[in-house]
């Protein structure tokens, strides 16, 4: 049974139905493999204690389950305990789980693994030598699932590369993944690529060029009735950067607003929406 297409990442409580119903007609390692997915869809509802639940009744039937049933149990464990605010205990379930689906050959679960070892990890040298090791993963990968990860996967390394100022290696990781966004037809996912293309470029110094994407990406998503407040963000730096404080004041003021309807980012940023704040009343820092 194709598991995954009986996902919708943007309808959990759906997905979940779905599961339940397959669970009646399947058994053995089939049945174990859908309970896994049934407890992911409950820990996207934040329903964590009846994710627990669920993994305990597949954790009762491990021992003579196949290595995918196991790698499955380890990652939904551990994505059950960090989205519950234990990522330390989630940590070595995911290394498991990586090494695990490494050595039996399921490529698609060891990219997932990988990728989930890289965003838990604490340590910076660790996180870059896993996001390294997705993408070479995913590269070698010629199937559906190399293909599908690796511009993700190109997307966290170059994150991981701009913050230790690596920014040139960042920018060609960044460019990778928007043509195979691009290549994909992914239009959504397109625009966030090429709007790390023009950060990246701003840091470098260029910022006539990263302004001119940032400008396209604004039009895109007018068009498409999207108010986009990361865009107006960055256009506002750029014209700041190029000493057009006035001009600047419009877009900080249009991303401020959209921002600090956001609760999330309200609480995680503060400081940051403060500076919008200011910015679209003077257009330039005091």
């Amino acid at each position: 049974m194709a598991i995954d297409t009986l996902w919708d990442f943007d309808d959990p409580a759906a997905s979940e139905r779905r599961f339940r119903e397959c669970i009646a007609s399947t058994a053995g390692d089939e049945r174990l493999e859908v309970l896994t997915q049934l407890a992911r869809a409950q820990g996207l509802q934040d329903r964590f204690v009846d994710a627990h639940q669920t993994l305990d009744e597949v954790a009762s039937s491990l021992g003579a389950a196949t290595p995918r049933v196991r790698v499955r149990y380890l990652l939904e464990r551990g994505r059950a305990l960090r989205s519950g605010d234990r990522p330390a205990d989630a940590l070595p379930l995911f290394v498991q789980a990586a090494e695990l689906a490494s050595s039996a050959g399921e490529s698609a679960l060891a990219i997932d693994a990988i990728h989930m070892v890289a965003i838990t990890s604490t340590d910076p040298d660790e996180q870059m030598r896993w996001h390294e090791r997705g993408v070479r993963v995913a590269s070698a990968d010629p199937g559906e699932s190399g293909l599908r990860w690796l511009p993700s996967l190109r997307n966290n390394l170059g994150w991981a590369l701009f913050e230790r100022g690596r920014l040139a290696e960042a920018l060609e990781q960044f460019q990778l993944a928007a043509a195979e966004r691009r290549a994909a037809g992914d239009a959504k996912r397109t625009r966030i690529a090429d709007w790390a293309v023009a950060r990246t470029l701003r840091a470098l110094g260029s910022v006539t060029e990263a302004l001119a994407i940032q400008r396209r990406l604004l039009g895109e998503s007018r068009r498409d009735g999207v108010r986009p407040p990361y865009v107006n963000e960055e256009i506002g730096e750029c014209l700041l950067a190029l000493g057009l404080d006035g001009e600047a004041r419009a877009y900080f003021a249009e991303a401020h607003a959209l921002l600090s309807a956001d609760g999330r980012f309200a609480s995680s940023e503060a400081e940051r929406l403060a500076r919008l704040a200011r910015l679209s009343r003077s257009g330039a820092e005091t």
